[in-house]
């Protein structure tokens, strides 16, 4: 097991809506290392063609570069230890998992459908683009973007259903996944982050923006809206506190450190 070392260095997409990233994959990234109590440094980088495997979010580790959000975990209980489900039983890490791969593989797919490829959750996407591209640059690339999402989700299957269909498939998703979480806090949960829920749960300064509107499925039941907020002012996401900033170093926007 290695000594503590220098904090990881992970690159993600820019922040927006009032998140630290517009990466879901990064913000859970973000969210379990501030759980496991990980030190990190924070490299905003929206070109995910320059990750190990070309997505995003990755990380650099003294000499290694990582992708992919599990294996970067996995990657951190062999050097550093540490482990999310390390006290949890084997049915609940296994409804654990579970529970990953209906956000991650299926609904995940849903999100992007309603966020790119849908005209009124791309009008929120360009919003923040306008923030960073020139207007030519911006008129030239969104139509591209939209259109390599639209061939990606085909290929993988979802494409191929109208948008009626996508929206069932996703409102199906959520469902199970209300039911399943059923009335806990936090599933799957440790008790060692549980402890320090109450010392992280100062409110934010500034709530984040509205995303822009996803057709009916990314709208959440009111338990599970509940659930979110309670994550949002616990112990999953202290990214957001500001007295944590001192983990998230920011450099300009476009600049990836590991070539600075």
């Amino acid at each position: 097991m290695r000594p503590e070392s220098a904090p990881l260095r992970v690159h993600t997409f820019s922040p927006g809506w009032g998140l630290p990233t517009v990466g879901p994959f990064g913000l859970k990234l973000l969210a379990c290392l501030s759980i496991l109590g990980v030190p990190y440094e924070l490299v905003h980088e929206d070109d995910a063609r320059k990750g190990p495997k070309r997505k995003s979010p990755w990380v650099i580790d003294d000499d290694m570069r990582l992708g992919d959000t599990e294996l970067i975990l996995r990657h951190l209980e062999a050097t550093r230890g540490v482990r999310l489900d390390r006290d949890l039983d084997p049915a609940l890490t296994a409804k654990g998992h579970a529970i990953r791969r209906l956000l991650e593989e299926h609904f995940h797919q849903v999100f992007e459908h309603e966020l790119v490829v849908r005209d009124d959750g791309f009008a929120g996407r360009r919003a923040i683009f306008a923030q960073r591209m020139p207007p030519l640059q911006l008129a030239i690339g969104g139509p591209l973007i939209r259109r390599s999402m639209r061939r990606h989700l085909f290929e993988r299957g979802l494409g191929r259903h109208s948008p009626a269909e996508i929206e069932s498939l996703g409102r199906a998703d959520v469902d199970a996944l209300v039911a399943l979480l059923g009335d806990r806090t936090v599933l799957p949960r440790r008790r060692a982050y549980e402890d320090r829920r109450e010392r992280l749960r100062a409110p934010r300064r500034h709530a984040p923006q509205r995303p822009a509107r996803a057709g009916g499925v990314v709208r959440p039941r009111a338990a599970l809206a509940r659930r979110v907020r309670r994550s949002r002012a616990g112990a999953l996401l202290p990214v957001f506190r500001d007295d944590l900033t001192h983990r998230v170093k920011k450099p300009p926007l476009g600049v990836n450190r590991a070539d600075a």
